[in-house]
């Protein structure tokens, strides 16, 4: 697997943010990507561990046990071990010769929960990108990751727990961003002005975070979409904001756990009941009237 991108996302302890890595697989014969999650802290005691070091007559990999060099390998110059050393010009020999020589660590740096987030497999692409918004919803946070790919499109995904061991990936949308398709070399979210800028290698473009007409113009169309940015506010689908006095809710992750009232918790039918009751309950539901997406002035058309 080959490292794409990384996201760092801030969390409250500015040293410990939150790193979304995406892989893909380098072989003809599998064509997969994946999403993986990691915390810093869990990198930072990696890196802070032994070194891997062959060793023994099969030279089978074992942590290395020997006199670590000073300054230690990964140890940045100028810092608070270092001060008198401005670059890495400056450090030994002996710390040089052991770098090349011990390139990896022995211990490995496992994603959260020990498992991707995203996978794709079989699928006619690749991931290329990946950008995370944290979204606060009417029922909670959620964070929008926004992956791009290599056939020129944004992939609008959240994760949702679907029970105590396993996690459900809802794709809200896919969006062409481009009048001829180029994969997604980098993606930067403006929260100021909730745009998404693309670029690729034929040119920069932007789309908006969220498109919440596009989901229609009844209760029940807007609830189903799930999507955290998006509410019903009496009279059309809009925007969620939290200042905002919504009378009908979004209902996004927690429908589907609000939909256990007689039936499977998360199941199409259980959804469809409880966000039929909540609408009727607050309003009637109009007919259900499709909206023609809008389109980015650069952007082509949203797949299906």
């Amino acid at each position: 697997m080959c490292a794409q991108d990384v996201f760092v996302q801030q969390t409250q302890d500015v040293r410990n943010p939150v790193i979304y890595a995406v892989f893909t697989s380098s072989g003809s014969v599998f064509r997969g990507s994946a999403v993986c999650v990691y915390s810093m802290a869990d990198i930072r005691m990696v890196f802070n561990g032994p070194f891997a070091h062959k060793e023994g007559p099969n030279y089978q990999w074992m942590p290395f046990s020997g006199k670590m060099p000073y300054p230690r390998p990964g140890t940045c110059p100028g810092g608070t071990f270092t001060p008198s050393m401005k670059s890495t010009k400056d450090y030994p020999d002996e710390v040089i010769n052991f770098m090349r020589s011990h390139p990896l660590m022995y211990q490995a740096v496992y994603p959260l929960q020990r498992r991707p987030l995203v996978v794709r497999t079989g699928a006619p692409y690749r991931l290329t990108t990946v950008a995370v918004d944290q979204v606060d919803a009417a029922d909670g946070r959620y964070e929008v990751l926004f992956l791009g790919t290599d056939r020129g499109t944004v992939q609008k995904v959240i994760v949702l727990p679907k029970d105590d061991q396993e996690m459900e990936e809802l794709m809200l949308e896919e969006v062409e961003v481009f009048k001829e398709p180029a994969p997604v070399k980098t993606m930067t979210i403006s929260s100021k002005r909730q745009q998404l800028y693309v670029a690729s290698a034929v040119g920069v473009t932007h789309l908006s975070l969220h498109r919440c007409q596009a989901y229609g113009a009844a209760c029940a169309d807007c609830c189903l979409a799930r999507d955290p940015y998006c509410a019903w506010d009496g009279q059309s689908c809009s925007r969620y904001t939290a200042s905002s006095k919504r009378s009908y809710p979004h209902l996004g992750g927690a429908a589907g756990r609000m939909s256990g009232m007689g039936t499977p918790s998360g199941s199409a039918a259980g959804l469809t009941l409880t966000v039929s009751v909540l609408c009727l309950a607050r309003g009637p539901v109009q007919p259900m009237e499709l909206l023609p997406a809008p389109t980015p002035p650069t952007a082509g058309r949203t797949l299906t």
